[in-house]
């Protein structure tokens, strides 16, 4: 997954269990954050489907994307340790509890910033809070991988 974030400029934040969190656009103030934070998140979902594919395994994924402010900091005194907040970690983090296994679910903040470069379909509404959120559901053809992928990855 490293690998892929350093290609499209995506800083890993944190891992812990099963989470791995992170962002683009924090640091280097990128125009096109949203579109690479998509494209990160279609490479990862290849990397493990050709893990399965290479290992017959079925190890699952699930991606929630979001797009906003967020507030970050260091924590720690000794042992630095990154850390993001805020109400849009918190519905990417909702997005995912939501995504079904191998998909990428995007909330209608990050769909308006790259609809004009992936193709997604309509899911149902997200209820978070008492509010409810417009999702988007990276479609499938964009995450099937190829021999191209499968020699660049290995």
């Amino acid at each position: 997954m490293d690998d892929a974030a350093e290609r499209y400029d995506v800083q890993p934040v944190n891992s812990a269990g099963t989470a791995y969190i992170a962002v683009c656009g924090l640091n280097s103030g990128r125009l096109d954050h949203a579109k690479r934070t998509i494209e990160f998140s279609a490479a990862a979902l290849k990397i493990i489907l050709q893990f399965n594919a290479a290992n017959n395994a079925s190890l699952t994924v699930r991606i929630g994307v979001d797009s906003g402010a967020v507030t970050s900091g260091v924590i720690g005194a000794r042992r630095f340790k990154f850390g993001l907040w805020g109400d849009t970690v918190d519905t990417a983090r909702a997005a995912r509890n939501r995504a079904n296994p191998n998909t990428v679910l995007i909330t209608e903040n990050a769909f308006e910033r790259v609809n004009d470069y992936f193709d997604f379909q309509d899911v149902k509404p997200l209820a978070i809070d008492s509010r409810e959120l417009r999702v988007f559901e990276l479609k499938p053809d964009r995450l099937q991988p190829t021999l191209s992928d499968a020699v660049e990855t290995v």
